[in-house]
């Protein structure tokens, strides 16, 4: 998961499959933080994945 800060300030994020070669990206699927690391909890608890790392976008 990327997180970074938006438009004004606010915290979103965006996550991806880094095993599958998904290298992600924001554009449409770019959330609030929370909204983000629901998703990415959800994602990996169906994938069988154990492991959600959360780092900042590079500025």
């Amino acid at each position: 998961m990327v997180v970074h800060r938006g438009f004004g300030g606010m915290e979103k994020g965006y996550f991806f499959d880094s095993a599958n070669g998904d290298t992600g990206g924001s554009a449409g699927f770019d959330w609030r933080m929370s909204e983000a690391i629901e998703r990415a909890t959800r994602f990996a608890a169906e994938k069988g994945i154990d492991k959600v790392i959360v780092r900042a976008a590079r500025a």
